[in-house]
């Protein structure tokens, strides 16, 4: 009998102590539960919207002309996500720094358009970049040398250059890619140019389309070629008539050699046909500097060749911002605007 009291007694603690230990850990899990239905409250779903743009300032100092400052864009890209196949990209700029009536600034929409992603390919819908040269598509300040866009992009192609209307775009697992678009036209009697329409109450009549092919199946060459069709180059019956625009482009890295050529040409019925070519060569030897060396040679106005030759540097202190230099001669066609460029550009 007496072994036996003390056997009750310490079965008695062991037993309460073993409620009290799983009251605990059921209390501990409670407080565990309660803490992650917490955290997951307060976690932030990723947006579906993002934000970006870029921009880039300019100082022109050359002999014969004006010297100028100017803050030569602001853009901003919102873009939204609807679904994983159907997604929305826009473009709104701000040029020259300053815009209303008796401004020499604009604000302008750039692109706007949805993108539906299947497995055959891609398709945007509305204002879109023409899938036409280097530069009209790729512009951010960052990714290119010199201060200025090259002259022959600028009034051949001409960048930036966009239109309203569809485009298909599709690219193969051997590095084959290409593009087809049904848009908008140009409209002009003058230059190439000067008939862009922006997609503004834009005159279509008649329509305009676009082929692309590109080859980037070997490390580190690009080849293109581009080919746009304008059924009538001012939207009038006897005017200005079909026009036709080929341009071809390659790009060729070496290490931290860069080559690149292009040419384009347009072809006019009843006006003056023009065309230019570029040749560059830079080298990156660092990831902070780089330099190159350029030659643009164009007819814009059937008065001969303009050429411009120029050289200089470009200096990323972060892959997104970019300050620059470069010295630009021209010939006398051309305007003998001799003289050197500073600039200062960012993207996010």
């Amino acid at each position: 009998m007496k072994k036996t009291i003390p056997l009750l007694i310490a079965l008695t603690f062991g037993a309460t102590a073993s409620f009290a230990n799983e009251d605990k850990i059921a209390e501990l899990q409670a407080q565990l539960n309660a803490l992650a239905d917490y955290v997951e409250s307060q976690s932030v779903t990723p947006s579906k919207t993002s934000l970006g743009g870029y921009g880039e300032m300019h100082y022109n100092n050359r002999s014969n002309g004006s010297n100028e400052l100017d803050f030569h864009r602001f853009i901003l890209f919102v873009n939204h996500e609807f679904s994983d196949n159907i997604k929305l990209f826009s473009e709104l700029e701000l040029e020259h720094a300053i815009a209303g009536v008796g401004q020499v600034g604009a604000i302008e929409l750039e692109q706007a358009f949805l993108q539906f992603e299947k497995g055959f390919g891609t398709i945007k819908v509305g204002i879109f970049l023409m899938p036409v040269g280097i530069v009209n598509e790729t512009h951010e300040p960052p990714t290119f040398y010199g201060t200025e866009r090259n002259p022959v992009e600028k009034y051949i192609i001409p960048t930036t250059w966009r239109e309203g209307g569809v485009m298909y775009s599709a690219n193969s697992a051997g590095g084959l890619s290409w593009d087809i678009a049904v848009h908008s036209g140009l409209n002009t009697t003058t230059s190439v140019r000067a008939g862009r329409q922006s997609v503004g109450n834009a005159v279509a009549d008649t329509l305009a389309y676009t082929g692309r092919i590109q080859y980037t199946g070997l490390a580190g060459l690009t080849l293109s070629a581009s080919l746009n069709q304008q059924e009538d180059m001012n939207q009038l019956a006897g005017g200005l008539g079909a026009a036709t625009l080929l341009e071809g482009h390659v790009i060729y890295n070496i290490a931290d050699l860069k080559l690149t050529a292009l040419f384009a040409r347009w072809t006019i019925e009843n006006g003056q046909d023009t065309q230019g070519s570029v040749l560059e060569a830079s080298y990156r030897f660092s990831p902070a500097w780089g330099v190159f060396t350029r030659q643009n040679t164009w007819d814009d106005t059937g008065a001969g060749d303009k050429v411009q030759y120029d050289i200089g540097a470009n200096y990323w202190p972060h892959e997104d911002v970019v300050l620059k230099l470069d010295m630009q001669q021209q010939n006398t066609v051309a305007g003998n605007q001799d003289g050197f460029n500073l600039g200062v550009g960012y993207q996010f």
